[in-house]
């Protein structure tokens, strides 16, 4: 059995950011930063599943939360907040690039 962690964010409040193009430009290019620095422990790349929600996957555990802070850090520089949850469990269906057609 293995056992992966599914890490959901989304963004605090997004309604209501004034720039709200800037903000996903951002947002894409700090998901392009931490899949390229974290690709060695990322199950599949991180993607935006809907909007200002994004999702990764990994089966290193114990890196959830700090994947977490660091997006945490990026996104402070912008002023915004996140949510974010963690999943652990096993997965249901294989590893596919697109995270959206996984499910644990």
């Amino acid at each position: 059995m293995k056992l992966y962690s599914v890490v959901n964010m989304d963004i605090v409040g997004s309604r209501h950011v004034k720039d709200r193009l800037q903000l996903q430009i951002n947002l894409g290019n700090y998901i392009d930063q931490m899949n390229k620095k974290y690709r060695s422990i990322l199950s599949t790349p991180i993607t935006i599943t809907l909007g200002d929600e994004w999702q990764l996957i990994t089966d290193k555990l114990s890196e959830s939360y700090n994947l977490i802070h660091e997006f945490q850090q990026l996104l402070w520089k912008d002023r915004i907040e996140i949510y974010a949850g963690i999943g652990i469990g096993e997965l249901k269906t294989p590893i596919f690039e697109d995270i959206r057609k996984m499910c644990s």
